[in-house]
């Protein structure tokens, strides 16, 4: 008797594996779950997408250039010009559309800083010069302003141009009402 309850029990265990095995690979036989389509990015998003990239290539290689030489408040400088740029990244990257006020700051200009730092810290740290240190931080300070300025009216022109739409639909509006 006991044979028989040990056979029967060996018998469903056995079916009972066979048959999770035979779902496992089901599901993996199965076609995949497609993913949810994202809605196509616009001309100005990608441009955009692409500008910051670039932006920040150039702020990380400023940044390893000024970290190489080990100095506290040329790294602080750095930093807050760093910042300044990230903020008109990240302005641009929320209203892509007028990527193109950025881009003259993001791209020529930051490039012109980028090739600035490198020279001057090669040549600072060959002879290190107070001169010459006080005239990069000078420089990180006004391209801080320049940038941070930027930034405000990068977002000061969505909103101007915000109330011109608003103006333009309320007139639509006053002539439809006659």
């Amino acid at each position: 008797m006991w044979s028989l309850v040990f056979r029967l029990a060996l018998l469903a265990s056995s079916l009972f594996v066979m048959w999770n095995f035979a779902k496992a690979w089901i599901t993996v036989l199965r076609a995949p779950k497609k993913a949810p389509e994202l809605p196509p990015m616009s001309h100005a998003e990608i441009a955009a997408r692409v500008l910051a990239e670039e932006a920040t290539r150039h702020v990380t290689a400023i940044e390893v250039a000024i970290a190489g030489l080990a100095d506290e408040e040329l790294w602080a400088a750095t930093e807050a010009f760093t910042k300044s740029v990230n903020g008109l990244k990240d302005a641009m990257l929320a209203e892509p559309t007028y990527y193109k006020r950025a881009k003259r700051h993001l791209g020529q200009i930051l490039i012109a800083a980028e090739q600035t730092v490198r020279h001057f810290s090669r040549h600072y740290s060959a002879t290190p010069d107070p001169a010459t240190r006080r005239q990069y931080l000078d420089l990180a300070a006004e391209l801080t302003t320049a940038y941070t300025r930027a930034t405000d009216q990068y977002a000061q022109s969505g909103a101007a141009d915000l109330a011109v739409e608003a103006e333009t639909l309320k007139e639509l509006l006053r002539r439809n009402r006659l």
